[in-house]
């Protein structure tokens, strides 16, 4: 680790988040704003284990939304002090460090990744009265939580869209192979439904544990099912895996994945071959200014649904600072990020209703290795006035 020494440093031009994690022994690091009327963001995502890729794509989102609404760590009057968390993806691990963000590091917000994790801290937020804005899918995110918001789109979004989608394809019976983990099964649910209230149908249905290896069995009964297309609902290493298995075994289905199972690290697993044709869904990435915003901090414009759902999560609360010199607590961010109905983005004007962002999503699919966008399916962001 002696090559991260410079932690601070290394963050602060784009070194990885697991660096700057593990540079400073364990669970966060911290950037010091300059002095002045500070606000406090804990910023927690996974630095370690296996939804690491994960973390990492937010890490990239959050600094693009820093170099574009807190240069030099002010927004606007406010100074604003950043923590890190690493939640390992872990819902253990992510209560225990969202407490200590809020209890050591005083946080007057946290933004956390995954639905296991954004679920498992949900109470906490309720309970302390601290705005939780998370890229998390969990349709009850919301609902029971007045300090929740939501960067992420809901599972019923997204399943309509692949429902649709496998309308106009004319599939109709599906297989499904389901990770369980809160979000994961919940899409799994609404995918179903909406499938059959669409006339479809689901002929078989798998679970396998979030961390099960042993997938061959699972694989073949997939095979035998009398199904159209298969839908692979599963986390980072298994997609591969099982996309991988069902090519080798020769399913030719049409093969429909959540963006996890077009991640990079799936791709490489299942080989191009595995991936050709698989179809997902996730928000419209073709955002020039947000590119560009990546471009300049990494050299390069790679993004995820998790990149820009983290950029848009951290650009509406530094937004909300900038826009509003008296806020001064927790109560007063919360009171003012409820007024929010849009965000003035680089690229446009995203709207906010009900505390969830609209995002504009877009059917995508694996060609020749890359992914490739096919048309826009709804609209949520317009291209109102830039800053």
């Amino acid at each position: 680790m002696r090559a991260c020494a410079n932690h601070l440093y290394q963050l602060a031009v784009g070194a990885s988040f697991a660096c700057a994690v593990a540079a400073a022994g364990g669970g966060f690091v911290q950037i010091a704003a300059a002095a002045g009327p500070s606000i406090t963001i804990g910023l927690m995502s996974e630095a370690t284990g296996p939804y690491a890729e994960n973390g990492e794509n937010c890490q990239r989102g959050w600094r693009a939304a820093r170099d574009a609404f807190a240069p030099g760590d002010r927004a606007g009057v406010h100074a604003v002090r950043f923590v890190f968390a690493d939640s390992q993806g872990d819902a253990k691990t992510g209560v225990s460090e969202f407490r200590h963000l809020t209890e050591n590091e005083h946080a007057q917000a946290v933004l956390t990744t995954r639905s296991q994790v954004g679920m498992a801290v949900n109470p906490l937020s309720r309970r302390a009265k601290i705005p939780l804005l998370g890229t998390v899918g969990h349709p009850d995110f919301v609902r029971d939580n007045e300090y929740a918001f939501r960067f992420y789109p809901t599972v019923k979004a997204e399943s309509a869209a692949l429902v649709e989608k496998a309308h106009e394809l004319k599939l109709r019976r599906f297989a499904l192979i389901t990770a369980e983990d809160q979000w994961m099964l919940a899409l799994s649910d609404a995918f179903s439904q909406q499938l059959r209230e669409s006339g479809g149908e689901v002929v078989g249905s798998w679970s396998i544990l979030d961390s099960d290896a042993n997938i061959a069995s699972t694989v073949m009964r997939i095979k035998q099912a009398d199904a159209d297309a298969v839908f692979v609902n599963l986390g980072i290493s298994q997609s591969g895996m099982v996309l991988k298995r069902l090519y080798e075994l020769g399913v030719g289905k049409p093969l429909f994945t959540q963006f996890w199972g077009a991640s990079k690290e799936a791709r490489e697993a299942a080989g191009a071959a595995a991936m050709e044709g698989v179809i997902f869904v996730e928000a419209d990435l073709r955002k020039p200014k947000f590119l560009k915003l990546l471009r300049n901090a990494y050299s390069d414009e790679r993004a995820s649904a998790v990149t820009f759902s983290c950029y848009v999560a951290l650009s509406t609360l530094l937004f909300t600072l900038k826009q509003n010199k008296h806020i001064d607590s927790t109560e007063s961010l919360h009171a003012q990020l409820l007024k929010i109905r849009e965000v003035e983005l680089p690229d446009g004007t995203l709207m906010l209703r009900d505390r969830e962002a609209q995002y504009d999503l877009t059917w995508k699919t694996v060609s020749r290795g890359d992914i490739i966008e096919l048309p826009r399916i709804a609209a949520g962001m317009s291209k109102g006035k830039t800053n």
